[in-house]
């Protein structure tokens, strides 16, 4: 029992100092030319703690780190938590199925997922009076992909040595 606590533990620690690492991230700045191609770091995440690590985090967690997003970011209050807490819920929907994917079929269905997050801040914005935006707009989804396969690969791997050890005790 203390075992399990103490995991539990180290996992919100861990959770905890991916957020912060992620949030840094975002408010870091990036020459103008590489504007666009930003990754989307707190998105990409949430999905992967919701992928890898189901049951820790909710629709709920998603919605304040969304409040957390928009104000690290300045925008209006709630459109990035509406985006996370969708993407989450989704996520959520299908975690069974995106965990026996391959890497690159679940990269897919990430990246579907970051440009959903981009759409529904695309429709809050246009819907408020933003002017359009560019094409380029969507393509910070394309560079959280990349980030994705590495981190996602790297977690894979811890994962599945924690199953072994913890079998073999």
């Amino acid at each position: 029992m203390r075992a399990h606590r103490n995991k539990r533990l180290l996992e919100s620690a861990y959770l905890i100092l991916c957020l912060i690492t992620a949030s840094l991230l975002t408010v870091l700045p990036l020459p103008f030319y590489m504007k666009e191609l930003k990754p989307l770091w707190l998105p990409m995440v949430l999905l992967l703690w919701v992928i890898y690590f189901p049951g820790f985090i909710g629709v709920g967690v998603a919605w304040l780190l969304g409040l957390w997003a928009d104000i690290l970011l300045g925008t209006l209050l709630g459109v990035h938590a509406m985006a996370f807490a969708l993407v989450c819920y989704v996520a959520f929907l299908f975690q069974r199925r995106l965990s026996m994917l391959s890497l690159f079929q679940q990269a897919l269905i990430v990246f579907l997922m970051l440009e959903m997050v981009l759409l529904v801040l695309f429709w809050i914005q246009y819907g408020i009076g933003f002017p359009p935006v560019r094409l380029s707009y969507w393509l910070s989804g394309l560079s959280t992909i990349f980030i994705w396969l590495i981190l996602s690969r790297w977690v894979q791997q811890k994962v599945a040595i924690s199953k072994i050890l913890s079998m073999s005790r």
